[in-house]
């Protein structure tokens, strides 16, 4: 009797290991979208992501002329953040505003990440 239950706890003990590390393999896909001020979009990439990626990497990596400065996406592609601010890259994940910089998202299998080209309105 003793044998059957550490067998029937050490099968137990392997499908939630098992389990467990299926489900959090930290890596997948994600699509990132440059939007331009008319909502078209300028460039779409899906891009293949591990547990060491972080998004400023994946776009200073996919993306051309990207500049960061003090954590923030001052430049990408053919668009610069202008001195005066009347447009600027606003963050959207899964359609939201992100409430976080882009050094702070983290990484989710599927998500989208659009970086849209925005006019400041006073």
């Amino acid at each position: 009797m003793k044998k059957v239950k550490t067998i029937l706890l050490t099968l137990i003990l392997l499908f939630v290991f098992v389990g467990c590390t299926n489900q959090t393999t930290g890596s997948g896909e994600i699509k990132v979208e440059l939007v331009a001020l008319d909502g078209s979009v300028i460039k779409e990439k899906s891009i293949q992501f591990d547990t060491n990626s972080t998004l400023e990497e994946i776009i200073k990596t996919e993306f051309d002329n990207v500049v960061f400065e003090n954590g923030m996406l001052m430049e990408i592609e053919d668009y610069k953040t202008p001195s005066n601010w009347e447009t600027f890259i606003s963050v959207y994940v899964d359609g939201k505003m992100s409430m976080v910089g882009i050094s702070d998202i983290k990484l989710v299998d599927n998500m989208v990440v659009s970086l849209i080209i925005t006019e400041y309105i006073s």
